[in-house]
């Protein structure tokens, strides 16, 4: 970019830089405009030790409670550590009354950390607040949905619904403002370039030859609007009107329906320019980019790379390749013979045989090369595909080569420098079949083996591509690659007449790491070409363009612009999964808003005003929108058997029927926990809004209820071993409580409650995070609790028979990151495992010392650990059964420390169609004995599609994983919170649908007789209203 950027009056602030005349730097007072025109005088990520001594004002959320005498306070620039002086009760007889998330703003005197406190990961880390004076603005509710921590990450589903309480976590605040920083930029940019922003209607016509555009209807009969797909037509006209250079921010909306990472409505960066070329725009797309770019990534070297449209496909398979990674499509037709080819691919057509090849630094599992394998070959049914890799042995294994013969073998080795772990694919059929089954084999096959760096950035311009291109499902007419707008290429204008298949277009797409970030190209400015690509071309009907037809006939200048996808290229700067992640309030997969319920029924009135009536929908019940056009649902519980890949009476043995249910109100379940003494049928759950209920396992009747059993969430609930009465809940307010249910009935006064209270003698336990899960000894001897990670995280221990509550002990650095479970051996009470996100499980014996942080075994597995549980294998309980947040199931035996069995999800999905594999995952895993039979194990998991959920039970038993039983009419959709138990032939759910269910093992499969239809209606704002069961009626 030659001069210097006119008009630009704010200072850059792109990535993680702040405003000129501000400082981050340490020891120094920094003056932030984050305090500008509020209350507050700095942000809770302002303070450093420059500040010491100052008085200072801040406000925020509540984040962290500690020690009696710690606050943290959080905003959207950080967190500050705010002391309360000893002296102060009245401040701390406040706090203990506010539940984390309340908004708080306090005032006080900014000191220096101890030396040994110090948390340099925190740019305030050095510092914290003595408050003088404390104000609670708005106390949150004590039954917030989730609270936003590591160790308790909501499903995305439920984050989706709370979307205002998902925006408060760290990742999507940092990610919406590296988005409007971009975007900042990129205006001042444009502007210093004599771009004018325009505003474009949203609000239009149809436009032929485009995606399918949303109707909206009008108070005019039989007339109705389409939302914009892009304000193509606008900023044509713009030219014509002599507004020679445009941009605006605009929102797009195309009804493509229910496409994975997909938006109903997503926002582009629109630009368009007169008297121009290809060139030109291409220089000042880069030029752009650079300028706009975060501070804090890579800076793009320009100018980007180009190659062509075929090219790319002759190299890569695709029209939008990674460039990260070199690995190029090879063509092998060459080195087989006529005869050979023949033998392998018989036809009469052109074939072509293509490989891609990879080498890996370690040997790639067969199985994982194989399920590629069969995920290509229904896409692509006209080439043969068959993977290959070299052995240990150095021999190369492919099924087509090894018909061939030694010579031919040797040139494709050579060829393809088949040595060492090389592993790939060769494709036999039709050319640009196998190159585009290749091209989409190429990233997969990337993932297994290379390390792609996410600060990484290729961009690349794809040009020349076709003009137009045979329509899919009518290849006898033309479809436009790009829009019928598109300029075609000043050396094919004979071919329009002649073979329009061959004409290139000026078209160009950018492409950043393996994603089309944006696409342009120089428009048609002729009134006769545009009709005649219209009409004689396209078949279209040129009178719903004819306005744009005119504007063209009264002198249009030569133009052309771009458009560039802004959700997509923040997705990949941000490295995010998804461009949900870099979008405020986005739509679901299937085009939802879950937290406003949209789209939604509106009333006859409404209807009537617009001249529209409800027309339901013919197509099968699978395929139709569990929300769409339904004022109330019917759940029944009747077998849908249509979930399962055959008749279930082959697959399952058991029938599991809807027992008892019980109703929670507004609360969600979140913990199952069943007395262990067979004496005492009693069921206990945690409640989303922090309270226990205790029932009666076989009625389903509450005995006992705790309202406010604890300050924050529970993480654990654990019934005495020995004493029925006595039940233990632990919370991610630092506490484990004893409660007496013979004394402590319908009310929240605990027996015991065990703290980490010699916080103050022991510099560790300073730091000490939230609970996360518990368990108590099999003979009701100790407690142990797993914490969240600070620099890393905590096992702490106490005796539970003893009067002293103290802290008996603990181990400093079990876990690298937050621990999600712990758990006692069923046998052994010294003998204790644990699990957490960083993959590590730990086997402890802690009769020795818990100071000396003694392990007896540890391993690593390649995923966080959602759950573990101890099992019985060959009559021995030495097993432990670990499952993963990747759905992945390993069987472990500790004695020799490796894992006997391993299951994939797929290996999981036994008896489901492929289609609803997508979208299981898998609840619990058990060590489950009945009276008359005996599993080593019993895996539970099922489906979360809402459209059909289902639950079922599998067992591993005599070292054989085989199908047990379905619950007869589960309807609820499987999320993460979902819970289960299973104690004696009765199977226990709950979850967010706000429901406790009870399940007994019914009739065999095939001889059960027609019981009456258990039905509950939901209304469409969520609340349960009324419960049927059969002939009873009961109010809820």
């Amino acid at each position: 970019m030659s001069g210097v950027l006119r008009g630009l009056r704010y200072p850059r602030c792109i990535g993680t830089g702040v405003p000129k005349g501000s400082s981050n730097t340490q020891g120094t007072i920094s003056t932030r405009w984050s305090s500008s025109f509020s209350d507050r005088s700095h942000s809770c990520g302002d303070l450093r030790p420059g500040h010491v001594g100052q008085s200072v004002r801040l406000s925020g959320w509540l984040q962290f409670v500690r020690m009696d005498k710690f606050l943290v306070l959080r905003d959207t620039h950080g967190q500050t550590q705010l002391i309360i002086p000893s002296d102060r009760r009245d401040l701390w007889g406040r706090i203990r009354e506010l539940p984390l998330e309340s908004t708080l703003s306090v005032q006080g005197q900014v000191l220096a950390r101890p030396v040994d406190q110090i948390n340099l990961k925190l740019d305030t880390g050095q510092v914290e607040v003595r408050v003088s004076e404390l104000l609670a603005s708005n106390p949150a509710s004590s039954a917030i949905p989730f609270l936003n921590r590591g160790y308790h990450a909501a499903k995305e589903g439920l984050q989706m619904e709370y979307r205002y309480l998902a925006l408060r976590t760290p990742a999507l605040q940092h990610n919406l403002k590296v988005r409007s920083r971009m975007i900042m930029a990129m205006r001042q940019f444009l502007t210093a370039h004599d771009f004018v922003d325009i505003e474009t209607p949203v609000l239009f016509r149809r436009t032929p030859g485009g995606a399918q555009e949303f109707v909206v209807p009008s108070r005019t009969p039989d007339k109705f609007y389409s939302l914009v797909q892009s304000p193509q037509q606008f900023k044509q006209l713009l030219m014509v009107g002599g507004l020679d250079r445009y941009f605006q921010i605009a929102k797009c909306f195309r009804d493509e329906g229910a496409k994975a990472d997909r938006q109903p409505e997503f926002t582009q960066l629109d630009i368009e320019l007169s008297f121009t070329n290809p060139d030109h725009i291409r220089r000042l797309v880069e030029q752009l980019i650079v300028h706009s770019w975060p501070e804090d990534k890579p800076r793009p070297s320009t100018p980007f790379l180009r190659l062509t449209h075929e090219t790319c496909l002759k190299r890569y398979g695709s029209d939008k390749p990674d460039l990260r990674f070199e690995h190029q499509i090879r063509d092998l037709t060459r080195v087989f013979e006529g005869d050979e080819l023949d033998f392998l691919a018989p036809s009469s057509e052109p074939r072509a045989v293509q490989a891609i090849v990879f080498h890996s630094d370690e040997a790639v599992k067969v199985k994982t090369v194989k399920e590629l394998e069969a995920w290509i070959k229904p896409q692509y049914p006209s080439v043969i595909v068959s993977y290959f890799m070299v052995d240990s042995t150095g021999q190369v294994k492919n099924t087509l080569l090894k018909k061939c013969s030694s010579h031919v073998r040797e040139r494709v080795a050579a060829e393809l420098d088949l040595t060492g772990h090389a592993f790939g694919f060769l494709a036999i059929g039709p050319r640009a079949s196998t190159l585009k089954a290749l091209g989409k084999l190429r990233p997969e096959l990337a993932r297994l083996c290379l390390k792609l760096d996410p600060t990484e950035f290729k961009f690349l311009w794809v040009e020349e591509f076709p003009l137009f291109e045979p329509k899919e499902n009518d290849p006898n007419h033309l479809e436009s690659a790009h829009h019928p707008f598109t300029q075609p290429h000043p050396g094919d204008i004979e071919l329009l007449t002649k073979n329009p298949l061959c004409v290139r277009g000026l078209h160009y797409d950018l492409v950043l790491n393996g994603s089309e970030i944006g696409g342009g190209s120089i428009r048609i400015n002729d009134a006769k070409l545009q009709e005649h690509v219209l009409k004689d071309i396209l078949g279209e009907d040129t009178s719903e363009l004819q306005h744009l037809l005119d504007a063209l006939s009264f002198g249009c200048p030569p133009h052309g612009g771009i458009a560039i996808g802004l959700d997509r290229l923040l997705a990949i700067v941000t490295n995010s999964k998804s461009i949900r992640d870099v979008i405020a309030f986005p739509k679901t997969a299937e085009g939802r808003d879950a937290m406003g319920d949209a789209p939604a029924t509106i009333s006859d009135e409404d209807k009537q005003r617009y001249h529209i009536r409800s027309v339901l929908p013919t197509k099968p019940n699978d395929e139709i929108d569990s929300g769409a056009m339904m004022e109330s649902l019917e759940i029944d519980t009747n077998t849908d058997r249509d979930m399962f890949s055959e008749d279930v009476s082959e697959v399952f043995t058991k029938s599991f029927q809807l027992k008892n249910r019980a109703a929670m109100g507004l609360d969600n379940t979140y913990i199952l926990e069943i007395c262990p003494n067979s004496d005492q049928s009693l069921l206990a759950t945690s409640l989303s809004s922090n309270g226990i209920a205790i029932y009666d396992s076989e009625s389903l009747v509450r005995k006992h209820f705790f309202p406010k059993s604890h300050e924050g969430q529970i993480s654990g609930l654990k019934f005495s071993w020995e004493n029925p009465n006595l039940l233990f809940s632990c919370s991610v307010d630092q506490s484990i409580k004893l409660w007496d249910l013979r004394s402590s009935i319908d009310n929240n006064q605990c027996s015991k409650m065990f703290k980490d209270s010699s916080r103050e003698s022991n510099p560790k336990l300073s730091k000490v995070k939230p609970f996360t899960s518990f368990d108590l000894s099999c003979d009701d001897r100790y407690i142990c609790a797993g914490t969240e990670k600070v620099l890393d995280a905590f096992l702490l221990f106490w005796d539970v028979r003893g009067n002293d509550t103290a802290l008996l002990g603990g181990y400093w650095d079990s876990h690298e990151d937050d621990i999600t479970t712990v758990k006692f051996h069923p046998e052994n009470p010294n003998r204790l495992a644990s699990s957490g996100t960083d993959g590590i499980v730990n086997i402890f014996d802690i009769s020795q010392s818990c100071e000396d942080d003694a392990l007896d075994t540890c391993h690593n597995t390649e995923s966080s650990v959602q759950k573990l549980t101890w099992f019985h294998n060959n009559s021995k309980l030495d097993s432990l059964a670990i499952l993963t947040h990747t759905e992945e199931l390993a069987l472990w035996n500790i004695d020799d420390l490796e894992p006997f069995k391993m299951f994939s999800r797929e290996d999981l999905c036994i008896g489901l169609k492929r289609k609803l594999t997508e979208v299981c995952y898998f609840v619990d895993v058990h060590d489950v004995k009945k009276e008359d039979e005996c599993y080593d194990l019993m895996i539970v998991g099922g489906s979360s599609s809402p459209a059909k959920p289902c639950l079922r039970l599998l067992t591993w038993k005599k070292n054989r994983l085989k199908p047990y039983g379905h619950l007869n009419g589960y309807k609820s959709p499987l999320t993460r919170s979902s819970v289960l138990n299973i104690n004696e032939g009765l199977v226990f759910t709950g979850g967010e649908d706000g429901l406790l269910n009870s399940w007994s093992e019914g009739p065999p499969l095939g001889d059960e007789k027609p019981s009456d239809k258990t039905v509950m209606k939901v209304e469409t704002n969520g609340k349960l209203r009324d419960a049927v069961d059969g002939e009873k009626k009961e109010k809820v």
